[in-house]
């Protein structure tokens, strides 16, 4: 029902992609009974954190001093499905930084840092997270909220009605099917849940809210999208979607079927749904198929504020599919003809002020499944974000609907983990299943290499701009219980 692409983040000003996750230093007091959040303001919680040194070392233009860090603590088992993550891996810099990468672990979320505390459930989990908001500038608690034991399935920053939030997911380890998403504003306090929320199956007719396997998705800039079956249980000829807000009302109502044989698919970007459908099914020579798309603005009411069409792939099975959505622009991506006159993927830029669109350019190896927007530039880096990613990373600029540079050293995806000052900093998806290895950074303007000889990743950006840094604490090991220390930390940028 969805397009592959999946996760996207926005690097707001200077910000980015988050960080490692943990906690278990400092605490605002315990969670209240229903498993509430628990203010420090309400309970006279203690002091800011110090600012420890890192001890690793961190790429040209950031200092190993701190403004501030605490102490966390992180578990290797029952982080994310049965993945690379969950095999028998020492906690490393380089094991947090690719599960940051892969799930995302710590977020920046408005003033705030969120870092989930990991307490071992055992050698094959599950574990007991608890959700640790810090303020961003002094590291003093704000909140925690503590998740039922499960497996933690990864942290994001979105928003909702224009609020920064993080996105939580997780599998409670009594139901070990369909992954619960929760949202937190910066506080701590809860915005939504999917909890008693109707959430679709896996099953392609299934009612309910549209997600990914790991939960992602199913709550984009503050919208979901829900599947009606209808009465049709044979063909579903009157099944539909709408997506809806928070509150559950429906902003956009949109039949399964765009004609007779072809059938919608919704998509949903920061602020916008994109629905899409390939014509081919419904043509005697489908070899003239189309994919066409249809963009509506949410904030608006579902208001149509673009479409576009491109021949595209036939007998409606074309790969295709909205990819991010900035600064008004939105980014299309389908399976076109190619010049040799097989097929190849193909982009081209929507700008909904105006409802023109740049010409269809090839897009080499696909869209993947990710992406990092940084808004100063228009910039997208398209990234393949799977347990086994085979497109190579690539930079496209949305002003200019053209791709500025494609990876081109044969290491696999650059996975990226922050992008500050035109440098992106990231690992390489062909290094994942390594216990340990450096990392790397590249320009964002063309892609060549700018470091690589460091330990230590920034991971997010704070809204003034401060790094934040993730170090295992080597010479504490183990601490017994199947967990080790971890410092999380807010830097200083040169």
């Amino acid at each position: 029902m969805r397009s592959a692409l999946g996760r996207v983040a926005v690097v707001a000003a200077v910000t980015a992609l988050g960080t490692v996750g943990c906690s278990g230093g400092t605490s605002s007091g315990p969670s209240g009974a229903d498993g509430g959040s628990k203010s420090t303001g309400e309970t006279g919680g203690g002091s800011a954190p110090g600012g420890a040194s890192l001890s690793g070392r961190v790429p040209s233009g950031f200092s190993t001093s701190t403004a501030w860090s605490t102490q966390v603590a992180w578990s290797t088992s029952g982080i994310g499905k049965a993945t690379v993550f969950n095999e028998d891996q020492a906690v490393s810099n380089w094991l947090v930084a690719t599960q940051q990468a892969g799930l995302g672990v710590a977020r920046t979320v408005g003033g705030s840092v969120v870092v989930p505390s990991f307490a071992s459930g055992g050698a094959s989990g599950p574990v007991v997270a608890t959700l640790k908001f810090l303020d961003a500038k002094t590291g003093k608690p704000l909140a925690e909220k503590a998740l039922p034991a499960g497996t933690f399935l990864g942290l994001s920053a979105d928003t909702v009605a224009g609020k920064p939030v993080a996105v939580v997911r997780y599998l409670a380890a009594q139901d070990a099917k369909t992954p619960v998403v929760v949202v937190f504003d910066a506080s701590g306090a809860q915005v939504w849940s999917s909890q008693g929320q109707p959430v679709a199956a896996d099953d392609p007719w299934s009612a309910g809210l549209k997600h990914d396997e790991n939960g992602a998705d199913l709550i984009v800039g503050g919208y979901m999208v829900r599947f009606n079956v209808g009465k049709d249980t044979s063909d579903h000829t009157d099944s539909s979607y709408d997506v809806l807000d928070t509150g559950g009302k429906s902003v956009l109502h949109v039949p399964e079927y765009a004609d007779k044989w072809d059938m919608n698919s919704v998509q949903l970007l920061r602020g916008y749904a994109v629905v899409h459908y390939n014509d081919g099914l419904s043509l005697s020579d489908t070899s003239q198929a189309k994919d066409h798309f249809t963009v509506y603005d949410l904030a608006a009411g579902g208001k149509k504020v673009g479409e576009f069409a491109a021949k595209g792939g036939n007998n409606g099975m074309s790969d295709a599919g909205a990819v991010v959505a900035s600064g008004g622009k939105v980014l299309l991506t389908w399976m076109g003809p190619s010049d040799s006159g097989g097929t190849q993927n193909q982009m081209a830029v929507l700008d909904t002020a105006t409802g023109r669109s740049t010409p269809p350019v090839a897009l080499p190896g696909g869209a993947g499944n990710s992406a990092l927007i940084d808004p100063q530039t228009s910039n997208v880096l398209l990234y393949d974000n799977s347990d086994a990613p085979s497109t190579s990373s690539k930079m496209v600029s949305l002003t200019q609907g053209t791709v500025l540079w494609t990876q081109h050293d044969n290491h696999g995806a650059l996975l990226p983990l922050s992008l500050h000052n035109g440098v992106v900093y990231g690992v390489e998806a062909a290094q994942l299943g390594s216990t340990d290895g450096s990392q790397l950074a590249v320009k964002e303007a063309d892609g060549t290499p700018a470091g690589t000889d460091y330990e230590l990743s920034p991971m997010d950006f704070t809204a003034e701009g401060a790094p934040l840094f993730a170090e295992v604490n080597e010479d504490t090991g183990d601490t017994g219980d199947g967990t080790d220390k971890v410092t999380v930390a807010v830097g200083h940028s040169g």
